[in-house]
């Protein structure tokens, strides 16, 4: 009888979702989205975070992809680059810095809107520190709002738990990054809708992407670095427990990743392509 009781039950409630897919078939706007994924290595992007090494080979890379894209793909609305994918402070108020400089010129390029993962910094408070960012550029590369800037860091990637106590700490990996924690889920007005932002695993927490459909976010925008896992079962475990938040929301999201899989779900939990 259990058994008989669980089973009917599982049927059910399987109906009764079958009967509300309908509406998320309904579309009332499309863009089409250029994903570039440079996979860029480990080393690499230390070196660039670090040392300055490797940015205008990194930069070439991800403009060489996306200038090829547009080629294949003539009317794309929106280029996504992943998690820091420019080694370089874009906020506005360090555009005049050479290389920030250059990045804004090579997007001017693209004559496209870009959303790039990149460094985010504040100068002259208190609270001043580096942030991993999410940057929204309309065509002519002008910042269309403030940077996301990551709220839920990883431990030993992207601060080392203490050092804050004992700064010493800091010295004994130099390869752990020292970035600040945002303030929390923040809504980009873009392309007449509203984006929410995640950062890599930001996305494998329901409360976070709560606190973007609260704000109203039509859209989920997630870009992701993924270059320290295995070739397989960890990158696509990432994935699905990141699409999983489209479901439970019933957002579009799209992924992009510099190494693992780049893709993208509609809210009815249909996959894209990937790769």
């Amino acid at each position: 009888v259990p058994v008989g009781v669980s089973a009917l039950v599982f049927i059910g409630l399987n109906l009764t979702g079958t009967s509300h897919v309908n509406p998320w078939h309904q579309f009332d706007q499309k863009i089409n989205v250029l994903q570039t994924q440079a996979n860029v290595g480990n080393f690499q992007k230390i070196a660039a975070e670090k040392q300055g090494m490797f940015k205008y080979e990194i930069l070439n890379d991800y403009m060489k992809i996306s200038k090829a894209g547009l080629d294949i793909h003539p009317d794309t609305n929106l280029i996504i680059w992943p998690e820091t994918a420019i080694p370089e402070y874009l906020d506005d108020h360090n555009s005049r810095a050479p290389y920030s400089t250059l990045v804004r010129n090579r997007i001017r390029e693209l004559a496209t809107p870009l959303v790039t993962g990149a460094y985010s910094i504040d100068y002259g408070k208190n609270d001043s520190g580096v942030y991993n960012g999410l940057f929204y550029f309309n065509e002519r590369a002008e910042l269309v709002a403030p940077a996301y800037r990551k709220h839920v860091l990883l431990a030993f990637g992207e601060y080392f738990p203490g050092a804050e106590m004992f700064p010493f700490l800091k010295d004994l990996i130099p390869a752990v990054s020292d970035f600040r924690a945002g303030p929390g889920p923040q809504v980009t007005p873009f392309l007449n809708t509203l984006m929410g932002s995640q950062v890599c695993y930001e996305g494998l927490f329901p409360e976070l992407t709560r606190g973007l459909i609260d704000l109203g976010a039509r859209i989920i925008i997630n870009v992701t670095n993924d270059s320290w896992y295995d070739f397989y079962s960890e990158p696509r475990q990432h994935m699905y427990m990141t699409l999983g938040r489209a479901i439970e929301f019933r957002r579009p999201l799209i992924r992009t990743t510099n190494t693992g899989i780049s893709t993208g779900v509609l809210a009815d939990g249909t996959l894209l392509s990937f790769s």
